[in-house]
């Protein structure tokens, strides 16, 4: 906008522009005094009706910047540049040529800048994160925050006058400047990497860098700005876990072993079968004993003797519904089609979440031989009972003609007999007698 002024600060002329500017008409704006429009806080700048603006003299120059209310009633920025027009001599002033160009937009953004510096300040000086900025061409730090260097032990001044490699661990001296060069040559516009620095006190400090460059204007070098964290917590835990982890997995191998070996050494056949009795281990006995394995189909079905079926299901099924243990005899098939009697016995292992039925671990143990000794004793045992009632049966049948006999030679000794006859009936009853003895 461009204004011509009186020397005692009222409007003689202005253009379309400045009235834009300042929201008024022209012919309102021609009616009021510079003054009426600037803002309080910047009425010192015009310095009253015969005094040029902003103190300068009548033969110079001025520019300075001011604040206006606009109509409306905010505040614009505005910069002026006035001059004062003289009459024909050269030297009586007139009035004062004044350009003015609006600079809101400039000082919004100035503003602006400021905040987010202020900002920046801010969060650079009270972020619980290390952040750094520096010179990737000179390897060194320009400036460093508290954070920083409370995390490796320095002050400000001591970690600023410092290179990169000089707080590096030895053995990470190459990660960090082969990462940032990818920064450098535009590879990428973000690395991340993991590195260990040294504290002031010799140990350790594991850390995540975040780097990406803020780019300079002409002629002016590119600055790294790396935000660092402190996870040498974190990394102790993780190796803690790690180790714990090589343990277990140690831990599981030994007792995988120890459970193989005692599999297979046990005199059982032993089985493991999942929830579903899908096949899931069998030891070197119950294959040579069966002739089946894992691969096998319906391997139950065609092992348990058929007589014995029912019974087994009927178990069975009461075991998965109660989630208890399981054990039944039943006459299992060999790989010689012949069956032998087995004790099969079963635990089951439940889920801890929902109790579902997981895996059953279980044996067959051959009791064959006991089954066929019982057998044999109770056969035994039925022979020697129908021996007993025979020889009782045949002892009554005996003892009573026997006694007939005996009482018929008492008779006969007690008669008129020659010697000769009772010599015989004495034989008689004493035989007879021995007889009853043995009976």
């Amino acid at each position: 906008g461009v204004a011509l002024f009186r020397m005692d600060g009222s409007w003689l002329q202005v253009n379309r522009t400045l009235c834009h500017i300042l929201g008024y008409p022209e012919s309102e704006l021609l009616k009021l005094h510079l003054a009426d429009i600037a803002h309080p806080h910047d009425r010192h700048l015009i310095t009253g009706i015969s005094v040029p603006i902003n103190g300068c003299g009548h033969n110079s120059k001025c520019s300075f910047e001011n604040r206006f209310i606009h109509k409306s009633g905010h505040t614009i920025w505005v910069h002026l540049n006035s001059s004062v027009a003289k009459s024909y001599n050269g030297e009586d002033p007139v009035y004062f040529v004044v350009h003015i160009c609006d600079i809101s937009e400039r000082k919004r953004i100035e503003q602006q800048l400021v905040e987010n510096r202020s900002r920046f300040e801010g969060i650079f000086e009270h972020s619980p994160l290390g952040i750094g900025l520096g010179y990737f061409d000179k390897k060194r730090w320009v400036r460093v925050n508290p954070a920083f260097c409370s995390m490796l032990g320095y002050t400000r001044e001591e970690l600023e006058s410092k290179e990169f490699g000089d707080t590096t661990y030895p053995d990470d001296k190459d990660i960090g400047p082969s990462e940032l060069q990818k920064l450098f040559d535009g590879r990428e516009s973000v690395v991340h990497f993991q590195k260990r620095y040294l504290h002031k006190d010799g140990h350790p400090v594991w850390v995540n860098v975040d780097g990406s460059i803020l780019k300079g204007g002409p002629g002016e070098p590119h600055i790294l700005l790396a935000t660092v964290t402190n996870i040498t917590d974190s990394k102790k835990l993780e190796d803690s876990l790690l180790e714990s982890k090589e343990k277990l997995v140690q831990r599981v191998a030994d007792r995988t072993r120890e459970f193989s070996v005692l599999a297979e050494s046990i005199p059982h056949l032993l089985w493991v079968i999942g929830g579903n009795k899908e096949n899931i281990y069998f030891n070197r006995r119950w294959t040579e004993y069966t002739g089946t394995t894992v691969d096998s189909v319906d391997v139950w079905e065609t092992l348990i003797h058929p007589d014995d079926q029912g019974m087994s299901n009927k178990i069975w099924d009461e075991c998965i519904k109660n989630k208890e243990p399981y054990g039944v005899e039943y006459r299992l098939k060999g790989k010689d089609g012949n069956y032998q009697w087995h004790i099969s016995r079963g635990i089951p292992l439940l889920d801890q979440e929902d109790g579902t039925i997981l895996k059953w671990f279980g044996t067959c143990t051959n009791i064959h031989d006991y089954k066929e000794a019982i057998r044999a004793r109770a056969e035994a045992e039925q022979s020697a009972r129908y021996k007993s009632e025979f020889l009782a049966n045949m002892s009554h049948e005996i003892r009573t003609p026997l006694n007939g006999i005996i009482g018929m030679a008492d008779l006969l000794m007690d008669g008129s007999l020659d010697q000769t006859q009772r010599h015989y009936a004495r034989i008689a009853h004493e035989s007879g007698t021995s007889l009853l003895n043995i009976i």
